[in-house]
């Protein structure tokens, strides 16, 4: 090599990574924080898909060739959907949509229409349809209604922060709360969930404006949930002897967990279970109403005894929401078989939340879930 040749090979300029490959000016937040590129695949990339992380996009930026004829509002969302994401839409519009209480099929196309004006009511809508797809078909979109469901919370979140401008905003973030709570009751994890956004509802149906009397959910009352179970069971005949004897095994398992109870929640929801037992031996119809407005009862706890109660350390707690989830599974049966739905819970997740229970308890409070878990399995392999 000459001289000449050596100080040229100084010189030359190392290669830069990436030069050569077309720039990911599009891509999430993960990969522009990594510095690598980004397939830009929605709802996830590659690079996020690979490594279980929650793949977020900047918001797109609204197109400067939008109609003079529709000017968009301040919430108009600017999302961009996938081919899922419309398959998820469509199908919570045809199918996923809140199913309880009854007769407000209407109302709910209704929500769908003002949807694109509020990201958070577009993210909860998708959602929802994702986790009735994985719920009821072949596909798991798991991971999309896991997606969506974030974001819904974390766009939500962001606009009670800001004051409701008109009736409809206030409406949407109703629609929103309400979608998450039957998101997680399709969640085979979303037992406390479920709860929490139970909770959510009840305090954004009543703080948000305009007064929940002029809302357009005024007609979703606790009436309306009995009503539509008792139109479910106008007529049940008798209850047979199978469903008798899982009801007194079922009687002699809140024995056994009785003595853990001490809690002002736990002790209320255990009375309320026996009481809607020993009911049921004279009138299961009667028992089944009665149970209706228990799914709510969590909601009449003060912030501390709720918090008390929903604490991931509080086992007894979930022994005893375990039991009071398999007594709606049993009344359900008693009234409709086996293969019935459970009153607006998918029985496949309500036995799921039961499992779930009996495996994470500690030794102390296993002998508490033996016949839970048994029943559990008895009932899933009747399906």
């Amino acid at each position: 090599m000459s001289p000449q040749d050596v100080a040229t090979s100084k010189h030359r300029r190392r290669p830069v990574p990436g030069k050569g490959f077309r720039k990911s000016r599009k891509g999430c937040y993960n990969c522009k924080r990594r510095r690598v590129k980004c397939s830009e695949d929605r709802p996830a990339c590659a690079q996020c898909g690979r490594m279980d992380l929650v793949c977020d996009y900047p918001a797109a930026q609204p197109s400067t060739l939008a109609s003079p004829l529709h000017a968009p509002s301040a919430h108009c969302s600017s999302m961009v959907l996938s081919f899922n994401d419309l398959r998820f839409f469509h199908h919570f519009l045809i199918a996923a949509y809140p199913s309880v209480p009854s007769g407000f099929d209407n109302f709910w196309k209704d929500v769908v229409a003002m949807a694109p004006e509020y990201d958070f009511l577009v993210h909860s809508i998708l959602g929802m349809g994702a986790q009735h797809l994985t719920i009821h078909a072949s596909a798991n979109f798991s991971r999309e209604a896991l997606y969506h469901r974030v974001k819904a919370i974390q766009t939500l979140n962001k606009s009670l922060s800001q004051p409701c401008l008109s009736n409809a905003d206030g409406d949407a973030r109703r629609a929103a709360i309400m979608t998450l709570m039957f998101q997680s009751s399709y969640m085979p994890d979303g037992m406390m969930d479920f709860l929490s956004t139970l909770r959510g509802w009840m305090i954004i149906s009543k703080a948000v404006p305009p007064d929940f009397e002029e809302s357009s959910f005024r007609l979703f009352t606790i009436d309306a949930y009995v009503e539509t179970m008792r139109n479910r069971i106008s007529n049940p005949g008798e209850i047979d002897q199978a469903s008798a004897t899982a009801l007194e095994d079922f009687s002699a398992s809140l024995r056994t967990l009785a003595p853990h109870c001490r809690g002002v929640a736990e002790v209320q929801y255990l009375s309320t279970m026996e009481n809607i037992v020993e009911l049921a031996k004279v009138s299961f119809t009667e028992a089944c109403l009665k149970l209706v407005p228990c799914i709510a009862m969590t909601n009449k706890l003060d912030d501390k005894e709720f918090e008390n109660f929903i604490d991931s350390r509080n086992h007894t707690a979930q022994a005893v929401l375990a039991h009071f989830f398999m007594l709606l599974c049993l009344l359900d049966t008693a009234a409709f078989g086996a293969r019935a739905q459970t009153f607006a819970f998918p029985r496949p997740v309500l036995l799921s939340w039961i499992k779930n229970v009996a495996k994470k308890v500690p030794s102390k409070y296993r002998h508490c879930m033996i016949w839970p878990a048994q029943m559990a399995a008895l009932l899933e392999a009747q399906m």
